[in-house]
């Protein structure tokens, strides 16, 4: 009876040992897994914070040509106004020079009708 009580209690504890085992292999295997996944976590860390820097760097850039390209348009813009200035004031100017031209073809208009009259007046008298 006390033989059978042993190999019952040597059973338990090869039982128990064994459970303990695989307890301990599940639990190494969760720390394998977890260690691997901070790993991994960490690496993306640095990833990311990696093209955090490179977006920064190209929002810099990107901001710094708009800001250039910005000046430029006002710059050209000015200088299309001015033009713009410029060639009303030359158009006023030509305008103007039409006008005393016209002006100027009148008179001699008249004086040659004036003239062709009196011619005219001459011959007959």
């Amino acid at each position: 009876d006390q033989l059978e009580e042993a190999h019952v209690a040597m059973l338990a504890a090869k039982k128990k040992k064994k459970q303990h085992n695989e307890n301990n292999n599940n639990d190494n295997t969760t720390r394998v897994k977890l260690v691997a996944t901070v790993k991994e976590a960490l690496r993306l860390k640095d990833a990311m914070h990696v093209m955090e820097e490179q977006h920064a760097a190209e929002l810099a850039h990107l901001t710094s040509q708009t800001q250039h390209h910005q000046t430029k348009v006002r710059e050209l813009q000015t200088q299309l106004e001015q033009q713009d200035l410029l060639h009303a004031s030359e158009r006023s100017k030509l305008y103007l020079v039409i006008q005393q031209l016209k002006k100027q073809q009148q008179e001699e208009t008249n004086n040659n009708n004036k003239r062709a009259m009196q011619e005219e007046e001459q011959q007959q008298q």
